[in-house]
């Protein structure tokens, strides 16, 4: 039945939720997702758009886990060129091949497809969506003056992360380019940037090495600080990413991470690092010190479930 086919299939997307922000991400999960996306595929019909959100899905586990870049490009491309399928299908399967694009260093290709879904969906969330990469392209550039007109449109998007998102790049291109009119401190924070979302990890930790080494004394310090832990996340190396974001907290308190810092430190002490009473703590310090902080309510669950209230 419709119901069985749609639980089946977020039976598998919330696994891959799930692995995908497990760190490290192990190469034989990625793997198995992918056959329980072929499996899916296989024994649902190619018309359903169930099945064409299973392609997607596994489009996109080739292009960023597996570096299968050209199954992942022929994989959307059918999807684009289906006759019928679903028009917001088809425009985000235009964005994800935007992607893939810029995972294979071909940012022109990548902007006429994000202009195309801005073009056609103009005031629907995708349409936000696609401006957003555009901006982040221009950003990754280094054309910081088109990426923050772009940013400034994007403050009004119906989409609250959409919203967020843009207001966070935003904030960061206006606070971290007006210390130095060359911009060149942030154009290489960008391409780092760029490096991270090309999976390029050791590269992006010894450019921010040499960045922070090079800029001791520019506002971008804390960033690269949050950078760091980011990577360290990503790759395992937990007690670095703590390190990180413990100097955030010590010599950065009064900038915009600061809450940010405390509240990722508080959930690695929690999943990664097996210290609820570190935990707690964090979590305490963040009601405490940022009561306006977007992550409130999520630290207060977490606070009150550690300190063992009874919780509906």
């Amino acid at each position: 039945t419709g119901n069985a086919i749609i639980s089946k299939r977020y039976l598998i997307y919330s696994r891959e939720e799930l692995v995908k922000n497990t760190y490290p991400v192990k190469k034989e999960d990625i793997l198995k997702l992918v056959s329980d996306y072929d499996q899916f595929i296989d024994n649902t019909s190619i018309a359903n758009p169930n099945t064409i959100e299973a392609l997607r899905s596994k489009a996109m586990l080739y292009a960023f886990y597996l570096d299968r870049y050209d199954s992942a490009e022929s994989i959307l491309r059918n999807i684009i060129a289906m006759p019928r399928v679903n028009p917001s299908l088809r425009l985000q399967s235009k964005i994800d091949l935007g992607d893939i694009y810029i995972l294979l260093d071909e940012p022109w290709e990548s902007s006429l497809l994000y202009a195309q879904v801005e073009k056609e969906a103009d005031d629907a969330p995708l349409g936000y969506e696609a401006k957003l990469k555009s901006a982040k392209l221009y950003y990754y550039m280094g054309d910081f003056s088109l990426a923050s007109d772009l940013l400034d449109i994007l403050k009004d998007a119906t989409s609250r992360e959409i919203a967020n998102d843009a207001m966070a790049l935003n904030l960061l291109i206006k606070d971290n380019s007006k210390m130095d009119t060359t911009d060149v401190p942030l154009k290489r924070y960008a391409g780092i940037d760029l490096l991270i979302f090309q999976n390029r990890f050791d590269q992006a930790m010894d450019s921010l090495v040499i960045l922070a080494n090079n800029y001791p004394n520019h506002s971008l310090q804390d960033e690269i600080l949050f950078t760091q832990s980011e990577i360290n996340m990503k790759t395992g190396k937990f007690s670095l990413a703590a390190e990180n974001l413990e100097k955030i907290i010590l010599k950065h308190k009064k900038g915009i991470l600061a809450d940010d810092a405390l509240y990722n430190l508080a959930n690695l002490y929690y999943t990664y690092l097996d210290d609820e009473d570190k935990a707690q703590e964090l979590y305490q310090n963040l009601l405490v010190d940022f009561p306006g902080s977007i992550y409130v309510q999520d630290a207060r669950k977490k606070f009150r479930k550690l300190r063992g209230d009874m919780i509906n």
